[in-house]
């Protein structure tokens, strides 16, 4: 393994020495390989990215899925949500230690003052979080299959209560990730426990790879049963489309594709920074797919999602004519007033002209019949 002075290397990265024809080790050691920083840097940004995709994804996921009771209530929806959790933590905390941790180790020139050297408590602590969501991810993965298989093999006999299923999908990775914390805290409590200490990591690795190994088994025996149901309707066609379709659908809920990621090439020998780089997307990329699947293409989630749209249009246009009739009302309103002041004001002016009028013609009236006052003076005189 690269050694810790040498700057701008991760835990992947191994010097090379080698081997006389004589059976001796030839003394100088080739560093090359834990110095390549702009291989490292790419590696990490591309994890990060497929990380990032997965969050985007898996948290409307779950927000969906908790939104309607009708899908809330059912034991494959809840293992579903359980299974976005545990991948969206996972991611989280990986985001957390390559930004803090590698990317710090790979891009710093100060080696011994990299967060990695340092190895303070919120470091370990970082790698314990790290090791114990990814646990949870094999965990709930198995906790899929196998609920999975035995409805498929039992269908008239479905489990009635998932407690034990989720005491099984949280304390079983933090019994191996407790246990593993407590001899690397005795034995080797050094570099946040980035680099191996005498194989210690099967403490937890090894579950994982049994889960992994029970789940083939359940995806075989379930696509068995499958392709038993298919043949006794040889006429109906796309049979074999049905069973490829239910193959791919199960392999990132099962995380059968992690299969890849067990043997890791040598980044020394050809094809090794590929593979690790193939190796980091199908890490990081298991939340995208299994939030598509199993919740945007999901028939049942977009029926509901369906729903909820013309509900939401329906009540939309009903504000809006409500709002329109009040408006429309109210105009109405502020119109006849309008209307009635001014035919008020109309008839008071008429009536006052027609007084006048009035008026006018009695004061005529008596004055044709009086006359003027000399006149009448004189003719009784």
């Amino acid at each position: 393994s690269c050694p810790l002075f040498v700057p701008f290397f991760t835990q992947s990265r191994e010097a090379i020495k080698r081997c006389g024809k004589d059976g001796q080790w030839i003394q100088k050691t080739v560093y090359s390989p834990c110095l390549q920083k702009e291989e490292l840097e790419t590696t990490i940004f591309i994890g990060l990215g497929c990380s990032v995709t997965s969050i985007v994804f898996l948290i409307p996921s779950i927000v969906i899925l908790l939104q309607y009771k009708l899908l809330r209530k059912q034991h494959r929806i809840r293992l579903h949500l359980n299974l976005f959790l545990s991948l969206t933590l996972k991611e989280v905390m990986e985001i957390l230690w390559d930004m803090l941790v590698t990317y710090d180790k790979v891009t710093s020139t100060e080696v011994f003052e990299t967060t990695l050297m340092k190895n303070r408590v919120g470091c370990k602590l970082l790698s314990f979080l790290k090791i114990y969501f990814k646990c949870c991810c094999f965990t709930w993965m198995f906790a899929e299959g196998f609920y999975l298989h035995r409805l498929m093999s039992n269908a008239f006999s479905p489990p009635r209560s998932l407690t034990p299923v989720y005491i099984l999908g949280w304390t079983v990775p933090l019994l191996s990730s407790s246990i593993y914390g407590i001899l690397r805290g005795v034995y080797s409590n050094e570099s946040c426990w980035a680099y191996g200490f005498y194989n210690l990591e099967w403490i937890f690795d090894a579950p994982n790879v049994i889960f992994l190994v029970l789940n083939l088994i359940f995806l075989s025996n379930i696509l068995r049963i499958l392709m038993t149901q298919l043949q006794s309707h040889p006429n109906e066609p796309g049979n074999f489309r049905k069973a490829v379709k239910a193959t791919f659908i199960l392999i990132p809920l099962f995380g059968i594709q992690l299969f890849v990621t067990i043997y890791r090439v040598p980044i020394s020998k050809e094809g090794g920074l590929e593979y690790e780089r193939v190796t980091v997307i199908i890490n990081h990329t298991q939340g995208f797919f299994v939030a598509m699947v199993f919740c945007f293409l999901n028939a049942e989630v977009i029926s509901n999602l369906r729903r909820s749209l013309r509900h939401q249009i329906r009540d939309t246009s009903f504000s809006m004519s409500k709002r329109l009739n009040h408006t429309t009302h109210h105009t109405l309103s502020v119109r006849s007033e309008c209307d009635g002041a001014k035919d008020y004001h109309q008839s008071n002016h008429s009536f006052l002209e027609t007084g006048q009028e009035t008026e006018e013609i009695e004061l005529k009236e008596t004055s044709l019949l009086n006359g003027p006052p000399t006149a009448k003076s004189e003719f009784y005189e």
